[in-house]
């Protein structure tokens, strides 16, 4: 990903936070770690009324939220950091920050650029790294680069990517310079397990707004074949210049989840109804195959008519694509998974079952066929992974807050991430702001996404068809 590009996009990863306190006064900025929920990074000194019960809530962008968890470690204390948690809806627009996968890399001379967010927009500016000390619990640096008060909080970028925290302001003849903490190596580790938070399981509650948001926008544009909406429009190619490449869109229901090919048919799931749809993008035509389904996460083609179906549970079932009826079923304790396991993708390529899930320490992949014991996979700063597809001796998952198509490589005794697509280079972004993508499906050199919207009642679930400009 370019770093202009990553630059843009922390933007949305850094919100005004005020301090709701008939005592305090504060003001700053708060830096997005997770959006669901919504985590964000803050100095200690800025919540200093939550933590000791003052407070009545925080404000973000002048919206008052009132169901706020302070979360506090040894290490965030060590840097003068807290994480708040949000446990209310949080605004759509937001994105987490990037995450490296190790200590800033900030050096006297470097570059650094600083995003902060004053009233309902975020700035930035750039700056050389004056110095770097220790102060015996943290590094800090000193950046040529004016901040004023309210700016407490600004993400300090090097090479697009999260290196520090502004922490302060030192002022000398020649103006103020903002003074930063450093993620260190314990301090990135630490940030990147609070960013990968699990999916909440669905319920009734958070189902029917979005089935509801479907029968709006069917009685209001009533469709054939339940509800395949078509349109098309021109991509934007990773070269930024117009290829004539095309992306399609369709609407394919309220809640979809997983998708999969089988032959020249494109299977799609729904995690709220349990439907298993049949969609044909050519003929604009959606057909439900089944609703037998319990809250499916992700598929996997068996090389005939039959698709296995897993849900975050790990139940696995089998069904036939034609006759829509289940033909077996297997439990997660005879897939070698934990109670409290979470599957987020699965793959029966060449009839070897292999499974994408998260456990205490983080995401892991089970061959159960194959070996007894999970590897873990390192997620190189990334957060939530969903979705599982082998392509030959690769598999592929997909990074969906990162908007990131990413490789798994095997190393000895664990997998790697290695970035392969990235999908911000081909939607656009007023769609990146409002989308939650949810799973995918590469065939050759088309990239099948499956996303839900959280702006427009009428486009509450879109199926991409993005054309890649190289062959993975």
């Amino acid at each position: 990903m370019r770093v202009g590009t990553l630059i843009q996009q922390a933007h949305a990863s850094v919100i005004s936070l005020g301090i709701v306190s008939s005592e305090f006064d504060e003001t700053g900025a708060a830096i997005v770690l997770s959006v669901n929920p919504l985590r964000l990074l803050v100095p200690s000194h800025l919540v200093l009324a939550i933590e000791d019960g003052s407070a009545d809530g925080v404000t973000l962008d002048g919206s008052t939220f009132r169901d706020v968890t302070l979360l506090c470690s040894p290490i965030l204390e060590q840097h003068e950091l807290a994480v708040l948690q949000i446990d209310q809806t949080s605004p759509s627009h937001l994105r987490p920050i990037r995450l490296g996968s190790g200590c800033a890399d900030a050096y006297p001379g470097q570059i650094g650029v600083l995003v902060t967010h004053h009233s309902v927009s975020a700035h930035c500016q750039s700056g050389p790294v004056l110095s770097v000390r220790s102060d015996g619990r943290a590094c800090m640096a000193t950046l040529d680069v004016e901040v004023n008060p309210g700016d407490s909080g600004s993400a300090v970028l090097i090479d697009g990517v999260l290196a520090g925290v502004v922490q302060g302001r030192r002022l000398d003849e020649s103006g103020t310079k903002a003074i930063a903490v450093l993620l260190s190596e314990t301090l990135g580790s630490e940030l990147r397990k609070l960013a990968e938070v699990r999916r909440p399981r669905l319920t009734k509650a958070t189902a029917i707004p979005l089935v509801v948001a479907l029968y709006l926008c069917l009685a209001s544009a009533p469709l054939p074949n339940h509800s395949a909406l078509f349109s098309s429009e021109a991509v934007l190619p990773p070269t930024g210049q117009d290829s004539g490449a095309q992306t399609r869109h369709f609407n394919v229901g309220a809640m979809p989840h997983a998708i999969e090919l089988v032959g020249d048919r494109c299977l799609i799931a729904q995690i709220d109804t349990g439907a298993l749809l049949d969609f044909d993008p050519q003929a604009e035509a959606l057909h439900e195959i089944s609703r037998s389904l319990s809250q499916p996460c992700d598929m996997a083609a068996t090389g005939g008519n039959s698709v296995l179906c897993v849900n975050e549970a790990g139940m696995l079932v089998e069904i036939d694509t034609l006759t829509g009826l289940q033909i077996g079923s297997t439990s997660a304790q005879e897939l070698g998974l934990l109670p409290d396991d979470i599957v987020m993708g699965i793959d029966a390529t060449q009839g070897t079952l292999s499974i994408l899930f998260y456990r205490d320490e983080g995401a892991q992949i089970l061959c159960p066929e194959v070996d007894e014991e999970a590897l873990s996979v390192r997620a190189a700063g990334k957060a939530e992974l969903c979705g599982l597809q082998a392509i030959g001796s690769r598999f592929y998952t997909l990074a969906w807050q990162d908007m990131m198509l990413c490789e798994i490589v095997q190393q000895e005794g664990y997998w790697c991430l290695v970035d392969a697509v990235d999908i911000s280079d081909y939607l656009a972004a007023s769609e990146l702001a409002s989308e939650g993508l949810r799973n995918f499906y590469l065939d050759g050199r088309t990239l099948y996404l499956v996303s839900i919207s959280y702006d427009q009642l009428c486009s509450a679930a879109t199926l991409h068809l993005l054309t890649l400009e190289e062959d993975l």
